[in-house]
């Protein structure tokens, strides 16, 4: 899927990218790994962001629905599926 958004933490050890699918991955850019990779949200992504202290992630849908995700209750390669 498309890449639709990119941000990269004030720090430089993260990055994160939303897809039109609605999928966001979140690299380790320390470790050159992806961190998590997720289901944000159930249609296309617009935007994303990783707040100053790179612990949260929000990302943000077509239809204007914003949601916050931490990092910290993140595993590596750990899926979510919204229900």
């Amino acid at each position: 899927s498309a890449i639709s958004s990119v941000a990269i933490a004030p720090n430089h050890h993260m990055m994160v990218a939303a897809y039109w699918n609605g999928t966001t991955v979140v690299w380790d850019l320390e470790k050159a790994e992806v961190f998590e990779e997720f289901r944000a949200h159930q249609d296309e992504l617009v935007g994303c962001a990783l707040l100053a202290d790179g612990q949260v992630v929000i990302t943000a849908n077509q239809s204007g629905a914003m949601r916050s995700w931490s990092l910290a209750t993140m595993g590596v390669s750990r899926y979510h599926n919204l229900h």
